[in-house]
């Protein structure tokens, strides 16, 4: 199956669209010059990728392999209005001084509905309002967690050293899913720049946890989350919910969909159609070995990477080569395998509460095949939903139970997403359109088994019925 012919699309592995002629220019000596929305499309036809930024327009053919978060990020914004997305994932210093180098005129949008203004208007409010109030990092809540973290991997050492059998074991392996569990979290604000919002700082740091401490790839990560981000819940896009065959969180995977992400079809095969109707059951067992699964995902993306594209790649090497080096040689001062072995499955099924907390928020909620055209917040309470729990309780989560929050405010300080849930709750209430989800951990789980179940059992008629002329 060849991927589809779509402006929305890419049109084949090397990511080139249709030529055509246009007639308008897009070179930086004609900022002055105004453009429609039909000037953009003809521009892109004929190879000019462009996207428009409060009213301007911007040509960044030559920067996409170049953007720090990955190309295909940018892609799903070309044509698009993207000044939402890139006010909340860019500090205020990358707008004045980098984007100015590529634009190249002024925007004429198409007058928005009175709806789509509303939105706009009070998103706009929403958002210098939380930027002024809660932007601000509090350094001694992320060294406190630091601190907090290397206690509890000492402390996992500790037990594994000198418990008594089995204690060692069991002791051990949840302390050591404890600090996997809450590195990922931290790791997860510096690759979103939620720290010191200076990139290389956070970025460095955040390489050097999750490659020492997890053995997993940050450069992965990124790549896979900035992409989940920008296209939030859509089955050919996102890459967080294409997990065919094990999984088909929406019934658009039935049709064997083609994915932008891996650049390959996602085929609804023999071995989708045996394990989907069991997803209920798939979907927890498939969390329980997430990690076994990343471990393979970070050595690909290392591999098939050139330092060139990813200038950390020697660093996320070296750190999970050290990873792997001192886990052997704790997992090898066991004297019993057996004992040795329940270590290694204690530590590893324990952190998959990770995986449950990461895919909670997003696999029950809505995916229509939405492009970036839909205003950014509408995306995020359309897509996402949060974790209600007592705040004592927060540290558990990590920020992940703020998913809403953390989609309109990627960069905010995890400290203050709390704070900023009231806000964020009056302006959904305020557009009178938009609806602010918030459940339980319980709740949550019951609503996502629910949503498992019933695609399984769209599956299970599917196939009874073969396939003909069914549509759900």
């Amino acid at each position: 199956m060849a991927p589809p012919e779509s402006d929305n699309f890419y049109a084949g592995n090397d990511y080139k669209l249709r030529v055509t002629i246009t007639t308008k220019d897009f070179s930086p000596a004609t900022k002055k010059v105004t453009y429609t929305l039909e000037d953009i499309k003809a521009g892109i036809a004929s190879g000019q990728q462009l996207l428009m930024f409060r009213e301007k327009v911007y040509n960044v053919t030559n920067f996409m392999t170049k953007h720090p978060g990955g190309e295909l990020s940018m892609f799903h914004l070309i044509g698009k209005d993207a000044t939402d997305h890139i006010t909340a994932f860019h500090p205020q210093h990358i707008i004045d001084d980098m984007l100015p180098r590529f634009e190249v005129g002024i925007y004429k949008a198409p007058k928005k509905t009175a709806t789509e203004e509303k939105v706009h208007q009070l998103f706009q409010k929403l958002v210098k309002e939380v930027n002024e109030k809660y932007g601000e990092t509090d350094f001694n809540f992320f060294a406190f967690l630091l601190f907090r973290y290397f206690v509890v991997w000492c402390l996992a050492i500790a037990s594994v050293l000198y418990l008594p059998k089995w204690y060692n074991a069991i002791v051990g392996g949840l302390l050591m899913a404890s600090t996997w569990q809450q590195v990922a979290f931290f790791c997860h604000d510096a690759g979103h720049n939620g720290i010191s919002h200076v990139r290389h700082k956070d970025y460095t740091l955040a390489v050097f946890l999750a490659s020492f401490f997890g053995g997993l790839s940050m450069g992965w990560w990124k790549d896979s989350h900035n992409v989940h981000h920008i296209i939030t819940n859509h089955p050919h896009h996102d890459p967080d919910i294409q997990h065919l065959p094990v999984l088909a969180p929406s019934t658009e995977f039935f049709k064997s969909i083609y994915s932008t992400y891996h650049k390959r079809v996602l085929e609804f095969d023999r071995i989708a159609k045996a394990l989907v109707p069991y997803q209920y059951i798939g979907f927890w067992l498939g969390n329980l070995f997430g990690r076994f699964v990343l471990y393979g995902f970070s050595w690909e993306f290392l591999f098939k990477n050139k330092q060139e594209a990813r200038p950390y790649r020697y660093m996320e090497i070296a750190g999970i080569l050290s990873f792997f080096c001192w886990y052997g040689s704790l997992v090898s001062t066991f004297n019993d395998w057996h004992v040795g072995l329940t270590f290694v499955l204690v530590s590893h099924l324990c952190a998959s509460i990770l995986h449950l907390q990461i895919q909670i928020s997003h696999v029950s909620m809505d995916m229509s095949c939405v492009e970036c055209d839909e205003h950014f917040a509408t995306k995020a309470l359309r897509t996402t939903m949060d974790v209600d729990c007592p705040e004592w309780f927060d540290f558990f989560h990590g920020g992940l139970q703020f998913q809403v929050i953390h989609h309109l405010f990627p960069r905010i300080p995890r400290h203050n997403l709390r704070k900023v849930k009231p806000l964020v709750q009056q302006f959904a209430k305020d557009t009178g359109i938009l609806t602010y989800e918030t459940h339980t951990f319980t709740e949550c789980s019951g609503i996502v088994h629910g949503a498992m179940t019933k695609i399984a059992q769209q599956c299970v008629f599917l196939l009874k019925h073969g396939g003909e002329e069914i549509h759900f």
